[in-house]
């Protein structure tokens, strides 16, 4: 059962980034009162359009991770694609489709039309919401859905409080950060600029310290009745060819409500990994799958 609770902060590893101490200083008293009464009606009114939007839809989730960067596979590890992954994946909402694309409008455009034209649903984006000259996710998203970006009055007055008082002030680069699709929902960001949500698709920021809790409060919001998956990983000494068809005839029975895979080894030939996937509360799967290995181990005279 997913926790019930809004996140109010979230201390992660910050890879490859690391932030000015000032950007992110107390603001004054009277902004600070300010912000936080903001900050409720977005949370509210994010989990209201969020709880009405779930019960529309079928589970399809997809996800996108922007930047040049990762197509050009400058950066060893795409750590927040593997987080938002692994995050959806124990929520039993496993992604259906995970891809990269760079920082062009139109590859972001063209991805997300795919996306909603095939009925996935929901849509995760991570990064290109800054205010630099290649932070193009709000026009990708925009352009996919045939709307314009504009001025969120909503979004302009956080970030106009957020930065008012920090050096550069809230100057040209921070106010892009306002320019939003036209009819989307802001998603607070309990330490930076707010991402948004629109027609099945949320965007956050590519800073993990923003991502992580942000994605999570929409995850918790969409799923909140989704039983936490778990995985059971059991390793024989045969090959794919001997228990092929047991596994096949094991997914079968169990489809839609968990999973198996069956993976030789790369270290040597002649052993093989089984990764079951499944409801952690379900007895029954894991009480079958058991019972399939045990045979196995018999009919073959090997151990697990």
């Amino acid at each position: 059962m997913f926790a019930k609770y809004l996140l109010e902060g979230f201390n992660s590893i910050v890879h490859a980034v690391k932030y000015k101490r000032s950007e992110f200083k107390d603001l004054a008293i009277s902004g600070c009162r300010s912000s936080a009464h903001t900050t409720q009606r977005l949370a509210f009114s994010h989990a209201t359009s969020l709880a009405k939007a779930a019960t529309q839809k079928t589970i399809k989730p997809a996800v996108i991770t922007v930047g040049d960067e990762l197509v050009l596979g400058e950066r060893e590890h795409n750590n927040n694609e593997k987080w938002m992954i692994k995050m959806l994946t124990s929520r039993g909402a496993a992604p259906r489709l995970c891809t990269q694309v760079g920082d062009r409008v139109d590859d972001i455009a063209s991805i997300i039309a795919f996306l909603k034209k095939s009925d996935y649903w929901p849509i995760f984006v991570s990064g290109g919401l800054g205010g630099t000259h290649d932070d193009k996710t709000r026009e990708g998203v925009a352009t996919s859905l045939n709307v314009p970006c504009e001025r969120n009055e909503e979004c302009w007055n956080i970030l106009d409080i957020k930065y008012k008082n920090l050096p550069a002030g809230f100057n040209e680069q921070r106010q892009r950060m306002s320019s939003l699709p036209r009819g989307c929902t802001l998603i607070r960001n309990p330490v930076g600029a707010p991402g948004f949500s629109i027609d099945g698709i949320y965007a956050y920021p590519g800073f993990p310290r923003m991502l992580h809790p942000m994605m999570e409060e929409t995850v918790n919001s969409l799923f909140p009745d989704i039983v936490d998956f778990t995985t059971l990983d059991v390793h024989l000494e045969t090959v794919e060819a001997a228990i092929a068809k047991e596994v096949e005839e094991f997914s079968e029975r169990w489809q839609g409500v968990g999973s198996i895979g069956i993976y030789p080894s790369n270290a040597s030939f002649g052993m093989v990994k089984l990764r079951l996937r499944y409801p952690a509360d379900n007895e029954d799967v894991r009480a079958d799958f058991d019972a399939m290995v045990k045979d196995m181990q018999c009919r073959l005279g090997v151990e697990a």
